[in-house]
């Protein structure tokens, strides 16, 4: 199981506006839970009889996804989606379909479902 956290991007802050180490803070929340996330997800998992190998890692999940589905020599690659569609898809991008295009071996997305209208 592979949980990838993105990098807060550095912008144009001053060196003296006390930016930087906001970021930090972030990075490291965004890290925390990310571990927190997948020793959860990990343990569930076993609970239920897989057997489990975890990594984490910080950079671009597009790139970070296919390349340790080569390290692994994976079969296949389970990726969630966040199902965007239109305008947000194409600000935002989408890690699904770039694995899908990148990706070594079979992929499988799997969306959350849709929330019945009261």
């Amino acid at each position: 199981m592979l949980t990838v956290a993105e990098p807060c991007p550095l912008v144009g802050m001053e060196p003296w506006y006390g930016g930087r180490e906001s970021l930090e803070q972030m990075d490291q929340e965004v890290q925390r839970r990310a571990r927190e996330l997948t020793k959860k997800t990990a343990d569930s998992l076993k609970r239920k009889g897989f057997k489990i190998d975890t990594a984490i890692r910080q950079g671009d999940p597009r790139s970070e996804i296919v390349d340790e589905a080569e390290k692994w020599k994976a079969d296949l690659i389970v990726l969630g989606s966040h199902g965007y569609t239109g305008i947000k898809r194409l600000l935002l991008g989408s890690v699904a379909s770039s694995v899908v295009s990148d990706a070594p071996c079979s992929v499988e997305i799997v969306r959350q479902k849709k929330k019945k209208p009261r």
